[in-house]
């Protein structure tokens, strides 16, 4: 394998790494908020306050840290997620008696839910902070974003001028008489005879 292949394969998992994660970002703050909206509106006690904050402004906060660690690559905001999440599971051990209406719900004392979420932002945030470093390293490579070697060749044949199609048909040709197997030189060679007598 060549430092091109190597290099996509390392794009690839990079990618791959991301769009996981902002599914997993996606998934557990979404479903988050859409379990303490519809909580929230169950509710008839003061916790709904709670709920609120809880369920749209920190879920909605970690849901946007956490996708633009990814989207654009920056480990600040990869960090900035699991701070909030702990901000959050802090003030639900301080403001709630025996966890909130959703941990209630799944049958739980505690800020379970909140720990939950605070422990898995902790394991995107590493994976997400380590797909931006290798991202970084790999936009300093040769070949960047396409690690392709014919890709490159045309690029530099730009940059130094202009190159027709007819002088890369050319190029071709030459390049496809000159890799001729001995016996087709061979048959090329008779013909010149035959075609001079």
């Amino acid at each position: 394998m060549n430092e091109y292949s190597t290099n996509l394969c390392k794009l690839k998992r990079c990618q791959k790494i991301y769009n996981r994660v902002s599914i997993t970002y996606i998934t557990m703050c979404v479903l988050y908020i859409f379990a303490a909206t519809y909580l929230m509106i169950l509710s008839v006690s003061g916790d709904s306050l709670f709920l609120f904050f809880d369920g749209l402004v920190f879920k909605g906060a970690i849901l946007y840290c956490g996708y633009m660690g990814t989207y654009k690559r920056d480990s600040k905001y990869a960090a900035a997620a699991p701070i909030i999440a702990a901000f959050n599971s802090g003030i639900g051990v301080i403001f709630s008696n025996n966890g909130n209406y959703l941990d209630m719900f799944l049958l739980s004392s505690g800020p379970f839910t909140n720990l939950l979420v605070f422990f898995i932002t902790i394991i995107l945030m590493a994976l997400t902070i380590y797909a931006n470093k290798l991202y970084k390293w790999l936009e300093e490579q040769p070949g960047f974003p396409h690690f392709n070697e014919r890709y490159d060749e045309q690029k530099k044949q730009s940059e130094t001028g202009y190159v027709s199609r007819f002088d890369m048909r050319n190029d071709l040709l030459a390049k496809s008489e000159n890799n001729d197997s001995p016996a087709d030189g061979a048959a090329s060679a008779k013909k010149g005879e035959m075609d001079s007598i």
